[in-house]
C-alpha cells in the first residue's frame, strides 16, 4: 500500500513539477515534448520572480560568451561541442583580472569546475555545468556584468532536487536535459547592470 501511494505522490510531483511560467502570454500555451514520465505537454507560463541589478562592466564578457556557447551545446545534447566550450571557457577564466579577493577566489573555484566540462560523458557536463553556475551568479554579483541574464531553473534535475542554469535570453532552452525536456523550467531572476 505504501509503494503505491508513493506512486501516486511521485506521480503528482512528476505532472506538477514542470509548469512553465511564461510572463507576456494572457493565455497560457501548451507545449509538447517528450521526456516527462506520463506527461506530455504541459503549461507554457513563463514568469520572471525577481530582478537583480549589478554594476556595469566587462570584466566577465569573454567568460558569459564561452558560458553560453556551454549552454547552447548542451541544450543541443552536443557533447563534443560542449567539451570544446568548455576548453574556451577555462581559458576565458584564467584571463579574468580582478582585484577583489572575493572574485579572484570564485574565479578559481569556476575554473577547477569548469575543467571537468571537458569530459566527453554529457551526463558530466550537465551536472558540472550546474555546478558552474552558482559560483558565476556570485562572481557577476560581484565584479558585474555587460549584459542581461537570466536565472532558470528546473525542477526536475537530479531527481527532483533541482538544478538552475544562465541564459542570456529569456525564452526558455533546459541545458540539463537537453532535447529531452526543452521547455522545462522557469525564469527565477533577472541579473540587469547599472549604467556607468
Amino acid at each position: 500500500m505504501k509503494k503505491v501511494i508513493l506512486s501516486f505522490v511521485v506521480l503528482a510531483f512528476t505532472l506538477t513539477a514542470c509548469n512553465d511560467k511564461k510572463q507576456d502570454t494572457a493565455t497560457p500555451a501548451t507545449e509538447e515534448h517528450a521526456g516527462h514520465e506520463g506527461h506530455e505537454e504541459h503549461t507554457a507560463n513563463e514568469k520572471t520572480e525577481s530582478v537583480t541589478t549589478v554594476k556595469e562592466s566587462d570584466v566577465l564578457q569573454s567568460s558569459l560568451d564561452a558560458y553560453f556557447l556551454v549552454k547552447k551545446a548542451l541544450q543541443e545534447d552536443n557533447a563534443a561541442e560542449a567539451s570544446t566550450a568548455g576548453k574556451t571557457l577555462v581559458s576565458n577564466l584564467k584571463a579574468v583580472v580582478t582585484e577583489d579577493a572575493t572574485a579572484k577566489e570564485l574565479v578559481k573555484e569556476l575554473i577547477e569546475t569548469a575543467t571537468k566540462l571537458e569530459s566527453k560523458d554529457i551526463k558530466v557536463q550537465r551536472e558540472e555545468f550546474e555546478d558552474l553556475t552558482e559560483d558565476l551568479v556570485k562572481l557577476i554579483n560581484t565584479v558585474g556584468t555587460d549584459r542581461v541574464v537570466f536565472e532558470q531553473y528546473c525542477p526536475m534535475f537530479d531527481n527532483g532536487t533541482g538544478g538552475k542554469w544562465l541564459s542570456d535570453v529569456e525564452e526558455l532552452s533546459n541545458p540539463l536535459y537537453g532535447s529531452s525536456m526543452l521547455k522545462c523550467g522557469a525564469t527565477q531572476n533577472k541579473i540587469t547592470f547599472e549604467a556607468k
